[in-house]
Parts: structure tokens; C-alpha cells; sequence
């Protein structure tokens, strides 16, 4: 959640490597077939709907 919240709030991320990088992605994907994808897009459908709102006021 960590990348995806740098995602949202156009902060760099952090590779393996170490190194930041700074991405303007159009999409995200959740990989997984259990309950726990299931929440985690659950968060992030909740964490963009936020930043819209925040850029919206």
C-alpha cells in the first residue's frame, strides 16, 4: 500500500535497488485470488476516492 499511497500523492517510490523513482502510473493492479486482494482493492478504491476528493476542495 506503501507505493500506492506514493502513487496518489505524486511522492517518489522506492525500488528493491533502492533507488527512487517518480511514476505517474494510469492504472494498478491487484494480483491474488484470496480475501486478502480482495481488501486491499477495497483500500485502494477507499484512498482514491480520498485524493479525488482532496482535489476536488
Amino acid at each position: 500500500m506503501s507505493q500506492a499511497d506514493a502513487f496518489l500523492s505524486q511522492r517518489p517510490i522506492t525500488t528493491i535497488d533502492g533507488e527512487s523513482l517518480l511514476l505517474a502510473p494510469d492504472t494498478l493492479c491487484v494480483h491474488g485470488d484470496n480475501q486478502a486482494s480482495i481488501k486491499v482493492a477495497s483500500q485502494l478504491k477507499q484512498r482514491i476516492a480520498q485524493t479525488q476528493a482532496k482535489a476536488r476542495s
